[in-house]
């Protein structure tokens, strides 16, 4: 006796290599994870890393508002939280060299601001300020490969 061939499957124009909006965010973390591989760093080091620029990241969106309403308490909150984000950022050099810790805590920091200042203070990137952003990224990891 034979087996029951299977019916064919339906033909699906799915573009190859390129996600979906479902899964860019677990494609995003894994091009991360791609990138700290390359360097070769330690997790915990780029943990660390990835806090000091949380903390850097708030700090300097303070600073905007400061800037903005110049209020002092806001100067100093943006002061505190800069101080703590740099210990923080010191404390992982401990588990790793300095110049890929560098690039990726600069890398990091550049792509979070950049958000930051399109998402809340709705400030315009040209098409010539997309680029350079671009070539800064790649000219950095250039440096350490």
């Amino acid at each position: 006796m034979q087996p029951v061939p299977t019916p064919p499957q339906p033909y699906v124009t799915k573009k190859v290599g390129v996600p979906d909006e479902t899964n860019l965010p677990l494609v995003s973390f894994f091009i991360f994870l791609e990138f700290v591989k390359i360097l070769s760093m330690n997790y915990l080091s780029v943990l660390l890393i990835l806090v000091a620029v949380i903390f850097e990241t708030v700090a300097d969106v303070l600073f905007k508002k400061w800037s903005i309403e110049s209020r002092n308490m806001i100067l100093y909150a943006g002061l505190a939280l800069y101080f703590i984000g740099t210990v923080i950022w010191a404390y992982s050099l401990k588990f790793n060299y300095l110049s890929k810790s560098i690039t990726i805590f600069s890398v990091l920091n550049l792509i979070a601001v950049i958000a930051v200042g399109v998402i809340f203070f709705n400030e315009h990137l040209t098409l010539l300020h997309k680029i350079g952003i671009g070539l800064g990224i790649a000219s950095v990891v250039l440096l350490n490969l």
